[in-house]
């Protein structure tokens, strides 16, 4: 998680949310190098993510916070406007 994590524990913490754009780990069986490394659907120019790539990321990083106790309002929707435990609008 890095050093920053250690010095302020509770305070910064580590969240890893590039599994949905991972390609089968970027490699084949028997080493050689996968095509493809990120998911393209998600990632078109396999750098930036476009909206549903967004959406996913803002879900995860929302996720931790909300175990956090941080981001959460009353009207039921999260402070990114996604609805609490449910899809995307």
């Amino acid at each position: 998680g890095g050093r920053l994590s250690v010095d302020f524990p509770g305070r910064v913490s580590y969240v890893d949310c590039g599994g949905p754009f991972r390609a089968g780990g970027g490699r084949r069986e028997g080493g050689e190098e996968e095509a493809e490394e990120v998911v393209v659907r998600l990632m078109p120019d396999r750098l930036h993510p476009n909206p549903e790539g967004h959406q996913l990321l803002a879900r995860c990083l929302e996720t931790a916070l909300l175990g956090k106790g941080w981001g959460v309002q009353p009207t039921g929707y999260s402070r990114l406007g996604l609805p609490l435990g449910g899809s995307a609008p």
